[in-house]
């Protein structure tokens, strides 16, 4: 289809091309959402239900980290920085 050219040697379907490479960017299933949604309700639980948004997105993250690289809770080291954005995050 890109390679339709006119006699002037613009695109023959410019819109249709356009289309099409729109479409080819969209996710072809749903997987990644559906697992952020059961890790979401995993840790949202009757308990847990005043959870901020910024805390639940935390523990997603963390638990994302751990899993990538392939570590454990325990063993990750407490930078200054770390320990520094920590505090300045609590309200109090």
């Amino acid at each position: 289809m890109s390679q339709h050219k006119k006699g002037d040697g613009t695109s023959a379907y410019p819109n249709l091309l356009a289309l099409a490479r729109r479409v080819f960017i969209l996710p072809h299933s749903s997987a990644a959402v559906e697992r952020v949604f059961s890790a979401t309700n995993l840790n949202k639980t009757k308990t847990r239900n005043r959870l901020e948004h910024n805390t639940l997105s935390g523990l997603l993250r963390t638990k994302g980290l751990l899993k990538t690289t392939n570590t454990e809770c325990h063993s990750i080291a407490i930078t200054n920085r770390l320990e520094k954005k920590h505090s300045e995050d609590i309200c109090i």
